[in-house]
């Protein structure tokens, strides 16, 4: 297990700190991210190898755009790419648990999965909103709702309560979120660039599609990470340590 992170929220936080959490909480956390990533870029990988066209799940900052089915589809190519996102929901959940518990934190030892979800649905409303609104509307959102799903899962908060709470803890913090953010997310388009670039270059152009959707889970995992580290630098973990004596 890893060691927890103990910061005040007051404290300024910078970049490097964002970065630094980062990398500990997906080295922590390392084989269960590895396991999201396989099975469901496996699965991914296989709606594109049997002619999925239609379903996709992007990601931005952790949210899921959800599962769009298309006439055109062929049910096994349908099958499986639903298969795959529900696999992301679920391992979604599990991501977070396994990073907080690794990096030391409190876990809600009660099911938090539907509530996970409510606030998920709820969160992709509201950053899906903000992007409607000239974009920058959606970044500001997506970044001070960064660590929602450590309020819920870490700090026994209802999904509207969670959202609330990373608002408030990551007031005074959105810059370095956001070029956090914008780097891990320039390293995930760099890999993707780099594997596809092989392919197409060879004029595998299903190849390419298919390692495009089985590399799309790294943007899911390197966001969830840094969602965790986040609420271990801004949240009140002192609180948390005394729930647990009382």
């Amino acid at each position: 297990m890893g060691t927890g992170v103990l910061m005040s929220a007051d404290r300024q936080i910078g970049f490097a700190d964002i970065l630094s959490q980062t990398v500990e909480t997906l080295s922590a956390g390392a084989r269960a991210a590895a396991i999201y990533f396989v099975v469901v870029g496996a699965l991914g990988a296989a709606g594109v190898f049997t002619d999925l066209n239609g379903a996709e799940t992007d990601v931005f900052f952790g949210f899921r755009s959800g599962f769009i089915y298309s006439a055109d589809d062929g049910i096994v190519s349908a099958l499986l790419q639903f298969a795959a996102w529900i696999a992301s929901v679920i391992g979604g959940y599990l991501l977070v648990k396994t990073f907080l518990f690794e990096r030391g934190a409190a876990v809600d030892s009660r099911n938090r999965f539907w509530a996970y979800i409510g606030m998920s649905i709820v969160s992709t409303i509201g950053t899906v909103l903000g992007f409607l609104l000239f974009i920058v509307p959606g970044i500001i959102i997506a970044v001070r709702w960064i660590a929602s799903s450590g309020f819920l899962v870490g700090s026994n908060e209802g999904p509207i309560d969670s959202l609330s709470a990373s608002w408030e803890a990551t007031r005074g913090h959105s810059w370095p979120i956001f070029f956090a953010g914008v780097l891990l997310m320039i390293g995930y388009a760099v890999a993707i660039a780099f594997f596809v670039g092989i392919f197409s270059a060879t004029g595998m152009d299903r190849g390419a599609e298919m390692i495009a959707k089985f590399v799309e889970p790294l943007a899911s995992v390197l966001t969830t990470a840094l969602g965790v580290s986040v609420y271990l630098l801004v949240s009140d973990r002192s609180k948390e340590v005394s729930d647990v004596f009382t």
